[in-house]
């Protein structure tokens, strides 16, 4: 069971801000999933959604600056991936995550390349804009600063194929065209 993008808001992993921050509210629609939470002022909606025809798991996060102060801080996204080639044996499809990825950043691109180290499945993972630094590895941050009233746009892919460069390049595809993807 790994979660890919959990939000971290100063270091803090937003779900274990005390209640009523750290508590998210879903909607759930056909095409998309809507979640919102309100965290120190900020209020932090994303769009999740999957791209029609393609293998890309897309998310729009929007971070708003609620209060009447100047808001300045870091925002992580906790990347990780389990990428693994589905198999089929007696009339049935399975395969269980790779718990052993090997993990490479794309730090031009502000992604990391998640490769199986089994079979051909790899996973590129990022956010737009791109981040000031990588931590631990695979956590992607970004620093903002948002007068009261103002937002940051945050755009998440998720991308599966089979090899790192066709990966890379659907990366970039759909990061250049992210807005009419939505």
């Amino acid at each position: 069971n790994l979660i890919a993008c959990e939000l971290f808001l100063n270091g803090q992993i937003l779900t274990n801000y005390p209640a009523p921050a750290g508590e998210v509210a879903y909607t759930w629609y056909p095409h998309k999933i809507l979640r919102e939470a309100r965290v120190e002022g900020l209020s932090i909606t994303t769009e999740l959604f999957m791209p029609s025809k393609q293998r890309v798991v897309a998310e729009k996060i929007v971070v708003k600056n609620e209060s009447r102060e100047p808001r300045q801080g870091t925002l992580g996204f906790d990347l990780r991936a389990g990428v693994a080639l589905m198999t089929r044996k007696a009339g049935w499809w399975y395969r269980y995550a790779d718990l052993d990825n090997r993990i490479a950043p794309d730090e031009p691109r502000g992604c990391l390349v998640f490769e199986s180290q089994h079979m051909q499945a790899v996973s590129v993972q990022g956010v737009h804009p791109r981040p000031v630094r990588i931590e631990q590895r695979r956590m992607l941050v970004h620093e903002f600063s948002l007068a009261p009233g103002e937002s940051q746009t945050f755009h998440y892919l998720n991308v599966i194929d089979a090899s790192a460069q066709a990966a890379l390049g659907i990366y970039d595809r759909v990061q250049s065209q992210f807005d009419g993807l939505l």
